[in-house]
């Protein structure tokens, strides 16, 4: 297994995020929700949400692809059985 590297520093309610090749990502937010914008690496960002204590989470992507794909989940025309 390769050897990380991991540091942050925490201003306010933001954590700047560090790897080896410096700032890797800033997070906004505190116990149970937090909000991350990558820097060094491709992608989008994340929400987080979870139990703070339990191990328990919830994160989502914001990328286009992400909500093309669930768009396309989504059944198209109109809703029969649900009342008008």
């Amino acid at each position: 297994m390769p050897f990380r590297f991991r540091r942050s520093v925490r201003l306010g309610p933001l954590r700047f995020n560090f790897g080896k090749s410096g700032l890797s990502s800033i997070s906004l937010g505190g116990p149970g929700v937090s909000f991350n914008i990558p820097i060094t690496r491709s992608g989008a960002p994340w929400t987080t949400v979870g139990l703070p204590g339990t191990g328990l989470s919830w994160s989502v992507e914001h990328s286009p692809e992400a909500n093309r794909l669930a768009a396309e989940r989504l059944p198209a025309g109109p809703a029969e059985g649900l009342p008008r």
